[in-house]
């Protein structure tokens, strides 16, 4: 099985960079591996993935992300940015 991990410009809706691997390899190793985290853009990784660390470099650096939780996912929520959304 192949997967492709994208990372897209908003601005014209096309590929930026592509990264093909031999679907194995999580959403989150690809991002760290190959791809730059740019300001003002999205990130989206399946409900497997919970990298917690990541996902505060993601946020100092003014981007933001999305990820699905496993049905099973102990978390207490906060709210701790001002952002309204």
């Amino acid at each position: 099985m192949t997967k492709l991990h994208c990372q897209l410009n908003h601005r014209g809706n096309l590929p930026a960079f592509v990264v093909m691997s031999d679907g194995k390899m999580h959403d989150v190793t690809a991002v760290k591996n190959y791809f730059d985290i740019e300001p003002d853009s999205i990130y989206c990784a399946n409900k497997a993935y919970m990298a917690l660390p990541w996902f505060k470099q993601v946020d100092d650096r003014g981007a933001d992300f999305l990820a699905r939780l496993k049905k099973n996912a102990d978390i207490i929520k906060r709210v701790t940015s001002s952002k309204e959304y």
